[in-house]
């Protein structure tokens, strides 16, 4: 096993640890996922849900709270799955990989947006094995520039990225 899939298994179980730590003490929370690995059932209910870029936006609150469950497939994957009321009177199940889901927040105590969990992409971390074919410089995609900017524009979000450049300046 690579130093970056001992990382990405690693931030599976905090984030894992961290659902079922709010679940079990009753808080309400957010998440903040990749579309890639979020499933509807139906399908169809992918266009009602809450889309900032690449990225869904789920408040697990409420029925959605109560439903709210984690479960593993018989690849050895998690999930967390939940019913969302995305349309009136709707019972559409959603289902998100964990690995899929980048960020966990609450409001605290003197309700401010929170961070619990914010996932960081293991190959910031590990360096990749060099390939010996030049790469090409990669460009974001006008969809994916417009999916960082709502990110950054997020109150909550703006502050870890303060929080991360204050920590870097200091070591």
């Amino acid at each position: 096993m690579t130093p970056s899939q001992a990382f990405e298994m690693l931030y599976d179980g905090i984030c894992t640890q961290m659902l079922l730590l709010l679940r079990q003490s009753g808080r309400h929370f957010g998440i903040l996922c990749d579309e890639s690995k979020v499933r509807f059932e139906p399908p169809q209910a992918r266009e009602q849900a809450t889309q900032i870029g690449r990225m869904y936006e789920f408040m697990i609150s409420g029925s959605t709270f109560d439903s709210f469950e984690i479960t593993q497939d018989s690849l050895g994957q998690t999930y967390a799955n939940f019913i969302a009321g995305l349309t009136p009177g709707g019972m559409e199940r959603v289902s998100v990989r964990i690995r899929g889901i980048y960020q966990i927040f609450i409001k605290d105590t003197q309700n401010e947006d929170c961070e619990l969990f914010t996932r960081v992409d293991s190959g910031f971390i590990f360096a990749k094995p060099e390939s010996k074919e030049p790469q090409a410089e990669q460009n974001l995609s006008e969809q994916e520039q417009h999916s960082l900017e709502m990110i950054f524009a997020q109150k909550h979000n703006q502050k870890v990225l303060d929080n991360l450049a204050t920590y870097q300046h200091k070591n």
